[in-house]
Parts: structure tokens; sequence; C-alpha cells
């Protein structure tokens, strides 16, 4: 039975809230100030009462709390609230110059900060005045003085602006990103006029919408003259401190005198949350109960607070959370004959706690907290989205030195840009060096052929002789080889599907609550893999599926609600796992999700006694154990189940030849999810969709913590500090090096430095027993220090592990350190990653470069496109054989990709699953246009060789008018009004996409005359649009035309009637008419 929700708008909870007896009654208190110290205990309730508080006062607030990780929180639930942003005066300690200026200058709003701020130096009102910098549209301003002043106000200049306090200059145009904006400005200048203002996405870096004027302060920087806060804080402007007692506790004697001064201050308040002191105002305001994910506690006390006369208010992030959970009371409701669900109301507000009021008799209960979630803060959603669109970016940029792959010559290196001169036109080239130091000079337009080469992280590949034969037989050995394995899982796709299975029962009341307790809201990949795997098991074909997906990306807990709905249908379930470790850590994960359940889960290893599993081999066969893992153990002759149903199989590639036979042997005719944590290539995923049945997590769990990275110079005390700050919260750490002869020294100096740390040494050289035997003790925390090799890099999934030191950082590939970095933050508990590293001046470009990419992804999934080259390389190798890999390394990755495409699209056709090849296959007619005109972009309007480049390319790849008109908006809004070469290159590029759509390969302009080959060998063309094209000359008026043969070649020879000179804009204006009518009526 589907649940039908009762919903209300966040705006009707929140006056709700605030239409309270206990908000009036606090407000009241706020306003006569006889009670200065309240006990609240409900961080979601101050949000609330903040909310109403500014604008019942009419006074800006500044709120003090304990540090940024509980001022994220609050400030997440007061945007949600009062749909508002408080302004924080700290940015990563540092002083918010923007936010100061407007709460010095007695601006009404919400303002935020820690402790710290108390010991912050104030710039005074006046100085911050007389700096500003104010931007108006149509004013005249001096364009170099401007970049002076930015430069003098420690802005940075870059190549593109991406984050606040960042500025970069192109042409007449100055990017920069000023603290008082909420996205950076383009300002645009007509010699020293500014002409327009632009506030822009620093993602796309286009524009967004027009302003009138910018406001600009220095960043992050003061004059000499200061104060402290409570010298400067503006009349009238409330104080609220947190946790007093706590505050004197870490700042002892000054903190003493800070809290006196704020006692005498009428204007100041204070909230204790955990220390309830004698002069506390207590606020009847309490946290909502926990309930461990199960929905029927959940369900019983909704029904005990409605009776009881409250207003019940459930808030979610998602509607498909809303409704799941309606579901489920619903279907309890049906269980037990009550209306829980009626007197319920769904809010879309993902509060971070809920709350009760007993005096009201209103209750809040929040999604986090019925499944036992953290949820992250939206001020730390929007820090780990900053980078992504440039990362994208950086992926395919082309600087000189790199290597690139040209479709029909292999492998080069760019040199750079050229100018030369065609005729009596200039025009652009990419200059490309191949062996013996021959070179390649490639036109603009014939830049789709080039990729840049991508391979496995640190292989360098060899240059191709221009000329030579190999390159082509390289691709003929690619393709062939990859349409057998194409061909083969076609067919053993196509023979599984024509196979009788088991046939599943639907999902059980127990099936939705497992779900809904997840540590960790659902991602849409999640949603969508699970139920693409619950309708295999639901369908009488057995299945057969890859579940891919980086690691923490929800693999296991796909598998875990596979497992579980196997057994509700009474069959047994495999996990079959490559490793001893594996198989602990997959034993403890079924084992900790499914404890609420009737569900029978045990592991099989050399771990265990002889005794011990002989017993289970007994208990697996007479049906007792519902779910075992274990190792190859499984694969034994003696091994026999009662009712086996669904097999497991994580890390299949990791298994010997002969287990993966008897692996095939199992899973003939049982259901069968393969796992594997290495990402497959999209285009190998889209190419293979028809071949093999797939499903791909791509997106982090939402609510994950971004893991906090710092890299670092080599300090004893630091290390020191990182780890004794995990140990005393009771968790563990991974200390990691390049090198084996370094892991007894890190050992000794964190025994000398950390007496508590129990530490353990790995590395790949030990014996297998003694790896498993040390992995083991640290699972169970017998060991709370790790100090390894990049052994752990896969495989090792421990929760309570959330600090990481890598020495030699600089040493390690970005995917090496974006995989390591991903064996912490598994739970709930901030995680902090500290890479240990030579001063970046000492460092080479693309090992400093890895490192800054590495520390500013601090959000899980985030550094994907960068570091997604290497996995997929290592995750096309797994699935298709290790040859592919060094296929891969000799030809690039994007040129695999296409071959790949090509051979899948050959291998259907061949199979008779399509009835005729895709336009991939076809030949594309690439036409020639030969025009004296110049067509480049100048180097004075767009300055960088490798935004020129990308710029080409792009142009080069455009299919559509569409695409070309928006490229040619993009580029004068980043760069300017278009200057006549450019003009002149994008008119060029559309005429060729109309002749291409004409399949007419070459046209040519001299003088008044025009002349346009026409393909050989194509049916089509001569059956189809010839006819069309000779009509629609006959009809114009202004031209005569003639058909000429030579050999084998046919052009038509066009003459306009005209005695006009043809110079350069009127002969493409011309050619563009032509072309443009000629498609019309063809």
């Amino acid at each position: 039975m589907k649940g039908n929700l009762r919903t209300v708008e966040a705006s009707e909870l929140r006056s709700t809230i605030e239409s309270s007896d206990t908000v009036i009654r606090l407000v009241d208190e706020f306003l006569r100030a006889e009670h200065r110290s309240l006990h609240i205990i409900s961080k979601p309730f101050i949000a609330f009462l903040l909310a109403k508080l500014i604008p019942s006062l009419n006074r800006s607030i500044l709120f003090v709390g304990q540090d940024t990780d509980w001022l994220d929180q609050l400030e997440s639930d007061f945007i949600l609230i009062a749909d508002k942003k408080p302004i924080n005066l700290l940015d990563e300690n540092q002083l918010n110059i923007a936010g100061t200026y407007h709460f010095l200058s007695g601006d009404i709003n919400f303002y935020t900060a820690d402790y710290t701020i108390f010991f912050t130096n104030f710039p005074t009102v006046q100085s911050l005045r007389s700096s500003i910098l104010s931007i108006t549209t149509g004013e005249t301003m001096d364009y170099q003085g401007l970049i002076s002043s930015l430069k003098k106000y420690n802005f940075q200049r870059k190549d593109y602006v991406e984050e606040v306090g960042d500025f970069a200059l192109r042409g007449s145009i100055i990017d920069v990103f000023p603290e008082s904006t909420e996205y950076p400005v383009r300002i645009d200048f007509f010699g020293d006029t500014v002409e327009s203002i632009r506030i822009f996405n620093p993602i796309t870096q286009r524009s967004i919408k027009p302003v009138k004027s910018v406001m600009i302060l220095p960043f992050r920087k003061t004059d000499s003259r200061s104060s402290s806060l409570l010298d400067a804080i503006p009349p009238g402007t409330l104080i609220i401190l947190q946790e007093p007692g706590l505050f004197k506790d870490i700042y002892k004697d000054e903190g003493d005198k800070i809290l006196h001064t704020l006692s005498e201050n009428i204007n100041s308040f204070f909230i204790n949350l955990i220390r309830r002191t004698p002069a506390d105002l207590t606020i009847n305001a309490t946290p909502q109960p926990g309930f461990n994910g199960r929905i029927e506690p959940v369900a019983k006390k909704i029904h005990e607070l409605c009776t009881s006369g409250y207003r019940v208010f459930i808030t979610s992030s998602t509607h498909h959370l809303q409704q799941n959970l309606a579901n489920i009371i619903s279907e309890y409701d049906d269980m037990y004959s009550t209306s829980v669900l009626t007197e319920i109301y769904f809010v879309h507000l993902p509060l971070s706690a809920g709350l009760v009021l007993p005096d009201d008799r209103i209750a809040i209960l929040s999604e986090h907290e019925i499944f036992g979630r953290r949820s992250v803060s939206l001020s730390r959603r929007e820090k780990a989205k900053k980078f992504v669109g440039l990362l994208r970016r950086d992926l395919h940029t082309l600087r000189k030195g790199d290597y690139l792959v040209h479709e029909d010559y292999g492998i080069g290196k760019f040199i750079g840009l050229e100018k030369i001169k065609i005729v009596n036109s200039i025009q652009e080239c990419a200059k490309v060096e191949y062996a013996d130091g021959d070179v390649l000079y490639v036109n603009i337009n014939y830049l789709a052929k080039l990729q840049k080469y991508s391979s496995e992280d640190g292989f360098q590949p060899k240059l191709n002789k221009l000329g030579g034969g190999d390159w082509e037989a390289l691709k003929r050995k690619a393709k062939g080889k990859l349409k057998d394995i194409a061909k083969d899982l076609i067919r053993l796709y196509a023979q599984r599907k024509k196979t009788k299975g088991i046939k599943f029962a639907g999902d059980t009341i127990w099936q939705h609550e497992l779900e809904l307790s997840f540590t960790y809201e659902d991602t849409p990949d999640q949603i969508r893999s699970t139920l693409e795997i619950k309708n295999d098991m639901e369908s009488e074909t057995p299945m057969n599926r890859l579940l891919c997906g980086d690691v923490g990306f929800g693999k296991t807990e796909i598998a875990i609600r596979a497992a579980f709905k196997a057994t509700m249908s009474g069959k047994q379930v495999v996990v079959l796992v490559p490793t001893t470790i594996l198989a602990e850590q997959h034993y403890n994960t079924f084992k900790d999700r499914l404890s609420q359940y009737a569900v029978a889960v045990d592991v099989i290893s050399r771990f265990r006694k002889k005794t011990e599993q002989n017993r289970i081999l007994k208990a697996l066969e007479a049906g007792t154990i519902d779910i075992i893992i274990g190792t190859h153990r499984l694969l034994s002759n003696d091994v026999k189940f009662h009712d086996l149903g669904l097999l497991i199989v994580d890390e299949e590639h990791r298994f010997g030849v002969q287990a993966k036979e008897k692996i095939r042997q199992l899973c003939a005719n049982v259901d069968t999810l393969y796992m594997t944590a290495t990402p497959i290539p999209r285009t190998l995923y889209m190419s293979l969709s028809s071949a093999m049945d797939i499903s791909i997590l791509q997106t982090p769990p939402a609510n994950r913590l971004p893991i906090e990275t710092y890299v670092i110079n080599f300090d004893p005390k630091t290390i020191q500090s990182a780890i004794e700050k995990e140990l005393d919260r009771g968790g563990q750490v991974f200390v990691v090096s390049d090198s084996i002869r370094d892991l007894s020294r890190l050992a000794d100096l964190i025994r000398r430095r950390v007496p508590t740390a129990r530490i353990g040494i790995l590395h790949a050289k030990m014996p297998s027993v003694d790896i498993e035997k040390t992995m083991i003790a640290f699972l169970k925390n017998h060991l709370n220090v790790l100090v390894a090799t990049k052994i752990i890099e896969a495989g090792i999934d421990i929760p309570s592990v959330n600090t990481l030191i890598i020495n030699n950082a600089d040493h390690f590939g970005l995917a090496e350190l974006y995989q390591l970095r991903g064996r912490i933050g598994r739970s709930n508990i901030q995680a902090y990653a500290y890479l240990i590293a030579k001063p970046f001046s000492n460092l080479s470009r693309d090992a400093a470069r890895r490192l800054m990419a590495i520390e500013e992804f601090s959000q899980l999934g985030s550094g994907f496109n960068l570091a997604m080259r290497d996995l997929e390389i290592r995750g096309a190798g797994n699935l298709l054989g290790r040859e592919q890999s060094g296929f891969i390394n000799n030809m690039g990755f994007e040129m695999y990709n296409k071959i790949l495409e090509e051979a899948v699209e050959e291998a259907r056709f061949e199979e008779h699953i399509t009835d005729q090849l895709n336009t991939i296959t076809r030949r594309k007619i690439e036409p020639q246009l030969i025009v004296d005109v110049d067509a480049f972009i100048p180097d004075d309007y767009v300055s960088s060789d490798t935004e020129r480049f990308d710029i080409y390319k792009r142009l080069s790849r455009a299919t559509s008018l569409v695409e070309i008109d928006e490229l040619s908006d993009e580029i004068a809004d980043r760069f300017g009004k278009l200057p006549p070469p450019t003009a002149n290159l994008l008119t060029i590029i559309k005429i060729k996409i109309n002749l291409e759509a004409l399949r007419i390969p070459r046209l040519e302009m001299k003088g008044s005359k025009i002349s346009l080959s026409l393909p050989s060998n194509d049916e089509n063309f001569y059956r189809s649009n010839f006819p069309h094209l000779m009509n629609s000359l006959d009809k114009m008026n202004d031209l005569t035309y003639r058909i000429v043969q030579e050999r084998s070649e046919a052009r038509i020879e066009i003459d306009f009637h005209t005695s006009t000179k043809y110079d350069s804009a009127v002969k493409l204006e011309r050619i563009t008419r032509l072309v443009e009518e000629l498609k019309n009526n063809t």
C-alpha cells in the first residue's frame, strides 16, 4: 500500500515554532535582558530562535561558538529556516574583510565566529571605508590603475578566477572574486570606460547577469591601526557566547577577563548546551529520541505523541525519502490497525536534528536522527563543489611538452601553436613533434583528430614515426582483440537470458526498513542500482550483473540489501572475496547491518580452527546459516549448500584461473552479483551495456563529511599531534610511506613520541600469513597505528581509521593518493589526511599540481576527474583483460575508447544484434574550405596558448550551428568583442558544418568564383542530395554554374554576376548565403 503524504511548507513549520509560547517568552527575555544566561540543549531550536530574534529586535546578532564544526551546523539550520545566509567574520582563521566592514558599519544581520574572534585584531571602519573600490557601469576608471589596486589589495593573479581573492586579465576584461559578492564579477572596459559589469559562474566561467556596480575591499589585509572585538563592536549589537564555562577552561585568565567584560555589557548573552549553571534560565526544548533506524518504534512514538496532543512534523532532505518513510509507516498502520500516517506532517527541510517543545505540544523528528545519520552542513557542501568544473577542464588541458595522439599519425609531442601563411591568408596550426624530430602541422580545422594522451600514471609513451605503418597496425590489432571480446560477451549474455533461474519474492516491510536505516542518504546511483538488482532477482532469468563504483560509494550496502532480499525468500547467500582480511571486514559489516533481524551470518577462512570450519560447513548444508562469507575456501569440494540462491563475488579479477572456473560452475543457475571498486570508463559502460548488465555508482554519499586534507613539510611535532588527536578519540591511524626501508624509522619515531601507540608494520614483501595476522590485529583494534606501504590502497575498509599520514606524498600518483585517502572517512566521524612533502618550490610542476588537487578536493569523489583516468584504465584491464592496459598505454585512453566503441558496434552488427552500422563506423566527411581570409584567434585577444588551443579544439569538435553560436557567445563573454579574424574563423566552421550536411568534401573560392567538389563513390549523395542541389542552383539568378569532370573527380564551378570587390567579409558572407540556401533546399 502506498502512503498518502500530508506535507507542509518549511515556512509553515517556521511560523508554528516562532508563534509558540516558548519562543515568544524567550524573545521577551532578550528584550528585558533580566536573564542573560540560558540553558538550551537543542541546536535547531537556537536556529529557530535566532531567525525570530533578528527581525524582532531589529539589531545585529554576533553568535560566538566553540568551533567551526558546531557553527557549520548552526549556520546550515539557520539558512534552511530563515532562507538567509549568516556572515562568518572568520574564514580559515583570517578576518573576512567584507563581512567585517558590514559588521562594523552596523548593517543588521546575523554574524558568526568561533572563540578566536576575541583575539583577532579588527581594522577601523574608517580605514575600511577609505579603501573601498567602488566600480559602476559607465564610469571612467583607469584600467591599469585597477590592476595595481587589486595587487595592492592582496588579490592573486590566476589564469582563471576560481575562488575568493583571485583575479584574471583577458584583453579588455578583468575578472575578480571579492569577498563582498557571492559570485565573481567580470568588468569589461572600453578604453578607460567601464562598459559593463557581470557576475559569472566560476565553474562554467559564463556570465549569469549584469549588475550596475560592485564594491571591492582588500582581501584578508588590514591597516596597522587595529583594535579588539570588544573595542570595535558597534553599539546595540547583541553578542551571544556559547558555553562560557568551556571558553574559560580553554583561555584561562584571558578568557576570564573577556567573560567579565561581557557580563557587564547588557547586550551580551550566554547559552549553555552542555554545562548548566545556577544562573541559567532553562528552556524546555529537548532533542528528539533516537530510534536506531527502526521504524516500528518511530511509528509507536508518533502514535504516543499524537495521543498526547502533539503536532508531529518529520523533516527530510528529499521527497524520495519522505515517500519511502510514508510507505513503511503505512505498512505498520496496516499491521497494527493504527492511523499514524494521517497524524504526521512531512516537511522538505533537512534540519541537522529534531526537537520537542513539551509546553507547546510540538515535535519535530529529523530524518538524520531517525536513521542515526549525521548531516553535512550546506557550507561544507558548497566548499566541496567549488573546484569541480576547473578540474574537468584541467583534465583535457594541453600544455607545451605534453604528449598527444593524432587519429591518423599516432603519439607525438605538442610544441605549441604557430601562425603560418597559407596562400594570402594567415591561419594558426598546432605544431606536433614525432620520432626523429619530424614535425606535423595540424590546421585548427582538424584539431578534432587530436586528443591529449593519457595512460596509467607515470607511463612514458614512445613517439610514433611519421609515415611508418606501426600506428595503423596497432589500431587494427586492438580493434580485432576488442571485437573478439565483445562477441564472447554478447553470446554469453544471450545464452544466459534464455536460462531459467530463481524468481525471488517482492520486498517485505523489513526490506524497506533495512534500506531506510542506512547510515547515509541514498545517492541517485544507489537508488537506481538497488532497483536494477532487485528487478533482476524478481525475474526468472538468472541475474548476472556487475556493480561498479569507487571506494566508499556504497557497493557493500547494496550487496547487503540483495543478500537480505534473498534470505527473505528462504535462500542462502555466498559472499566470495579474494582475501581473508576482506572476508573479516565484510563479515563485520554484514553482521552489524543485519543484527536486528533473524538472519544468521558467518565467515569461513583459514583463520578459523578446523573444528569451527567443520561446524560451519554442517550448518551451511543444514540451512541454519543464511549468509556465508569467505575466500576461495568456499569453492572447495567439501562445501555443500542447503538452498543457494545468490552468489556475490567481490573483485573477481583478483582470483586465479582455477577459482574463476569454479565460480562459473557455482553461478550456473543462481543469481550472481559481481562487485569491483575500480571504476570502468563511461565509454566502456555505454559500449558494453548491450552485452552485459552493469550498474554504476558515480556519486559519493551526500551526507558524508569531507576529509580535511593538509599538505605539510616533515615535522615530528605535527605527526605526533595528529596521531594523539586520533587516539584520544578512540580511533586508529594509517601511516603510509613509499619505501619499505622508511617504515621502521617512522615506527620508531612514533613510539618515542606517542607511547600509547600500539604499532604494526605492513608491506608486500612480508609472508602472506604475517600480512593477514597484522591486518586482523589492526582490524580488531589490538593495534591502533599501522605503518605501511601503499599495500593498504585496495580492500581495507575500517570505519574507526580516520587519520591518514602519507610520507613522501610527492612520490605518489594522483590516483594512488586518491585511493589511499579513500581508506579513511568511512563513517560519520571527521577524518584528516596529512600529506608530507618537500616545499612546493622544490617540487616538479606535476607533483605540485597533484598535491594541490588532492588538497583542494577534500570531498569524496570530487577529485574523481583527474584521478579517474588511471583508475578507469585499471578498470578496463580488470574487465577486459590486462592486455588491454598495454593497448591503452600505447595509443592513449581517448583513442582506445574510440576504437572500443567501433569494435563493439561492428561486433553487434556481425552478431545480428543490430541491422545496420551506427554513424560512428560510417566514413565521415571532413570538408576542406579554401578561402584566402585571415581566420585565427589573435594573441592579444587570448594570450594563453593553452586557452587558444582549448577554444580551437572545442570549435573543431562542434557539430551544429547552435554549438558555434553558443561558443561565440561564450568567447565574447569571457574575452570581449570578437576581432575580425576570430569572427571569420567562426563563420568558416559554420560553413564547414553545412558542407558536411550536404556531404560536399571541398569548397574553394578565388575572386568571384566558387568551386564545389563532389564526393566520389557515394550513391546516397547522387540519389538524394545531388538533384536538389542542381534544382537550387537553377533557381539562383545571380550566378551561372557548370559541372566539370576530370578523371574520377567531379566539381561544380560557380561564377557570381557582380563587380563587387571581394574583401574577406564579403567573400565569407557570399559563401555562407550560398551554402545555407543549398542546405535549406536540399
